[in-house]
């Protein structure tokens, strides 16, 4: 258990786990325990919550038999880590965050996963720095990605939840939301990436359109497919898992897929 200090200040809580000499995976949101509590303060019951938490608890440690697994109190704001604080959430901001822990645990280079709008920070934090290697975009299309629509989502999680940390880590994010909205070129983005040979992947359950029952339909499963050719051309492997959505694909799935993905690889 360590404390990383970000540019500007910022405590960042992150614990190690796993053997020390593997290559290093960066995991955080959603998969953490203090980002769960503010999911939960947006409804959900109590045995709902601790089956997140455990399986969160099981992707971790499925990771950990393979790599050396740095698992942040991620976005700031939750868990241990301090903030939020103005500018938060800015992909300069997120990129120099994840450097700094990577500095306080001595890593060199690390493989970065997100799921859902954590996945765009994966991408962000990938453009920003060689020390990423490479990343895992869980839930969300590399190329064609819904933001207008995410917006919306964030102004009613906002509404729902009363005055507050947790009501401001949120706004923090919308303020993410729109700053990738304004002006990113993904074409460029995505294109750039592959001129840098990273680890790219994609996971995504194969009923994922958004989350209807919270009132926001997305075409992220239909977004992926239709960009799936032009994103193996740059290098990026897709899995397509079946059966689940946006809510209900398992973290261990995916915690098999990353691992199958990078067997034998190193970085």
């Amino acid at each position: 258990m360590a404390f990383a200090r970000s540019p500007d200040g910022c405590r960042l809580y992150y614990e190690e786990i796993g053997d020390p000499s593997t290559p290093a995976i960066f995991v955080g949101y959603p998969w953490n325990e203090g980002w769960i509590d503010v999911q939960y303060q947006m409804g959900g019951d109590e045995e709902e919550k601790q089956a997140a938490i455990q399986g969160s608890r099981n992707l971790v440690d499925m990771l950990a038999r393979h790599f050396r697994v740095i698992h942040m109190d991620y976005p700031r704001g939750c868990g241990r880590s301090e903030g939020p604080r103005e500018n938060d959430l800015q992909p300069e901001t997120i990129a120099a965050d994840y450097v700094a822990i990577a500095d306080a645990a001595g890593v060199d280079r690390f493989f970065a996963t997100g799921y859902s709008w954590s996945g765009v920070m994966a991408k962000q934090v990938a453009m920003r720095t060689d020390r990423c290697a490479g990343i895992m975009c869980g839930g969300w299309p590399p190329l064609g990605g819904p933001y207008a629509q995410i917006l919306e989502q964030q102004k009613q999680n906002v509404a729902v939840l009363p005055e507050g940390q947790m009501r401001d880590v949120l706004m923090s994010n919308q303020r993410m939301y729109t700053a990738l909205v304004a002006g990113f070129d993904e074409e460029t983005a995505i294109t750039g990436l592959h001129g840098r040979d990273l680890l790219l992947q994609c996971i995504y359950a194969s009923e994922d359109l958004g989350v209807p029952e919270m009132g926001l339909p997305l075409p992220i499963r239909d977004a992926i497919r239709d960009n799936t050719a032009r994103l193996q051309q740059l290098g990026w492997r897709i899995d397509e898992v079946p059966a689940y959505d946006h809510m209900t694909l398992p973290p261990e799935t995916i915690a098999e897929r990353i691992i199958d993905f990078l067997k034998g690889k190193s970085w």
